[in-house]
Parts: C-alpha cells; sequence; structure tokens
C-alpha cells in the first residue's frame, strides 16, 4: 500500500542486501574503491571488515554487478559455517566446476586445472566470502593453499575475504601465531578491538593450537582470571601490577607451566570447593561481562564502544542482554548487582 501512495519502485524495508539501494556515503565510497583497486591487482588476500548492517554485503553485490563476465570470472560464497573440505566443495560448486565423490586431491586438482582454463581463456577468477569471520584456521588455511595456484608469475585466484570486525582480529592472530612457528609466548590482552582477547583464546583452543598464551589485563584477577584460565589460558597477569610479575610470568609459561598468583590460586581451590549453583553473572558472555564491569566502573556507553572499537549501538546490544540475563531494569540496578558480587569495587 504504501508504495503506491508515495510512488516507489519497490519495497523499501527488504532484509536482504539490495545492491540497487546502494548509497555510496564517503565510508562506503572508500571501501568500494579499494575493492575495485582490488580487482585491478588481480592477486592475493583483500579483507574488508564492517559492523552487523553497515552494507558490506550490498557493497560487495555492487562491485560484483559492475565486473565484467568476459574478463572475470566471480563466485560467492555467502554461509561459511563449514569444515575445510567442505569449504573446498563450496568454492568448486560456486564456481560451476563438477564436485568429484571421491578424495580431497581430485578435487583440489580440478579447481586448479578450473583456474587454469580461467586463465589461458584471458581470464582471472574471483572469489568472494561473505560473513568470513565464521572461517576457522583450517579453512584459512586452504584458501591460502588455493592462492598458491600459479601459471608462471601469475595468480589464478584471488579472494576477497568480507566480515564483521571479528575477522580481522582473527586474520592478525593466525597472522600472529604462524601455527605456533616461532613463538615461545603470545602475551594476549583481553581489550582487543571487535573481539575480546578470551575470544581469541576460544578460537585458539577451538583449533587446537599448541601455542602458549599468557593473558594481561587491567580488571582484577578476581573477574577474569577463572574465565580466562578456563578458556585455555597457560597464566593470568594484571597489568597494573609489577612489572617484574610480568617478566617471571612469561619465563614460566615459556617452560610450559601454568602460572597463577597467590591470589588466583585461592580463587581456583574457592571454585572447585564452593557449592554447585552458579551466579547469574557467570552465565554472561565474555564480552557481556566486560560491558558490565565497565558500565558498573560509570563508563558511559559512548567511552565504552571508543575503548573496546566498537559502535555504540554493539554495546547497547550487549548492555540489553545483561540487563535481560541479570533480570535487572536499568544501569543503578546493574551497579549495584556488581558491587554485591564483588565484580567492582565500591
Amino acid at each position: 500500500m504504501y508504495e503506491d501512495f508515495y510512488g516507489l519502485s519497490g519495497k523499501p524495508f527488504q532484509l536482504s542486501p539490495d545492491p540497487t539501494f546502494y548509497f555510496g556515503s564517503k565510508g562506503h565510497e572508500s571501501a568500494y574503491s579499494y575493492l575495485k583497486y582490488g580487482v585491478y591487482q588481480g592477486e592475493g588476500f583483500l579483507v574488508i571488515t564492517g559492523e552487523v548492517g553497515a552494507g558490506k554485503t550490498t557493497l560487495v553485490r555492487a562491485l560484483l554487478e559492475h565486473i565484467d563476465p568476459n574478463t572475470i570470472i566471480a563466485a560467492q560464497i555467502v554461509s561459511t559455517q563449514l569444515e575445510a573440505d567442505d569449504l573446498l566443495r563450496s568454492v568448486a560448486k560456486a564456481f560451476g566446476i563438477r564436485v568429484p565423490h571421491d578424495d580431497k586431491a581430485n578435487l583440489i586438482a580440478s579447481i586448479e586445472a578450473f583456474l587454469l582454463t580461467v586463465f589461458q581463456q584471458g581470464k582471472r577468477a574471483l572469489l568472494v566470502i561473505d560473513e568470513a569471520q565464521n572461517l576457522n584456521a583450517r579453512s584459512i588455511e586452504e584458501l591460502r593453499m588455493l592462492s598458491n595456484f600459479q601459471y608462471g608469475d601469475r595468480a589464478l585466484l584471488q579472494s576477497f575475504l568480507v566480515g564483521q570486525p571479528e575477522l580481522r582480529t582473527l586474520m592478525r592472530t593466525l597472522a600472529g601465531e604462524g601455527h605456533g612457528a616461532g613463538c615461545d609466548v603470545l602475551v594476549l590482552d583481553i581489550n582487543l578491538p571487535g573481539r575480546s582477547g578470551l575470544d581469541v583464546l576460544h578460537v585458539l583452543k577451538d583449533e587446537g593450537s599448541a601455542i602458549k598464551v599468557l593473558v594481561v589485563s587491567m580488571y582484577p584477577e578476581d573477574q577474569y582470571a577463572i574465565r580466562a584460565l578456563r578458556a585455555g589460558a597457560h597464566g593470568y597477569v594484571n597489568k597494573g601490577g609489577d612489572p617484574q610479575l610480568l617478566v617471571q610470568a612469561v619465563r614460566t609459561v615459556a617452560q610450559g607451566r601454568k602460572y597463577v598468583t597467590p591470589e588466583i590460586a585461592q580463587m581456583l581451590v574457592e571454585s572447585l570447593t564452593a557449592p554447585s549453583s552458579e551466579s547469574l553473572h557467570q552465565r554472561l558472555s565474555d564480552r557481556e561481562l566486560q560491558t558490565l564491569v565497565m558500565i558498573a566502573s560509570g563508563k558511559r556507553l559512548a567511552d565504552i564502544a571508543e575503548q573496546l572499537t566498537l559502535s555504540p549501538k554493539t554495546v547497547s546490544v550487549y548492555r540489553a542482554r545483561v540487563l535481560e540475563k541479570l533480570q535487572l531494569a536499568n544501569n543503578a540496578e546493574l551497579t549495584v548487582y556488581a558491587i554485591r558480587n564483588g565484580l567492582v569495587g565500591e
């Protein structure tokens, strides 16, 4: 009805991204130019990130609509909740390659043969993976392997990874980890942009990484130490403490031993001997707990967003989740809860 009333040519409130409604704001135009330059370069990985609803998918679809199919064969994958081998099959299907039903070697050979044929036709292959923050380390390694296919000095495949801010954190973590090579201890701050250090710990644990991680934080031990150790950390150090403790912690972890202060050791004992009843705040995610502590410490949402490198809208979502899970109504009740449970000082 409102389409006729306002003289609209289409539905303006669709949930699915539509490149027809792409608006080239300053930020979007900058990202669009970055993508076009990436296409012009024709090789390697290009990573573009943005918050939920920032228009990443619309931007990519607008780019794909303007790509000349006579020079570039483009394929897009949106669902990335796949294991590494399944991702390879999805890549093959996206390019219209007949997927072998036997082994992985034949699958990879089929993809390479297709890419070589495209190159010999004077064209290039472009793979776009949306929601790429859901990729795991094995999947990224498979994509890296595909990017190694070359003819002479020319890469046969270019990949664009598009996702939420945690994708960039994941890529940096994997690059710094180098799959464990050349790194004795990873010193990981809880406050990372987009994705918390505890989230990175969970990723490393899920991927079976052997790297030893020492978590550092400005928060007292009783807020995050147990969570960090349960997530796979080899130690936890408060950044506000004696610098010599950090040196001692790094040396201890590098030797393959756990580093815990007497205070953390006492908390571990208490967690084992305490009744099994669970406090409401223990059900919070790591980022939700972080938001709770910062609000209860008197920080404004805008300040929290700036410190965590998140949008104010995202912080508001975390705040709403905290209030719901703790069965509270406002920030005042949230602060009282935090004080009573020892999450912040009085």
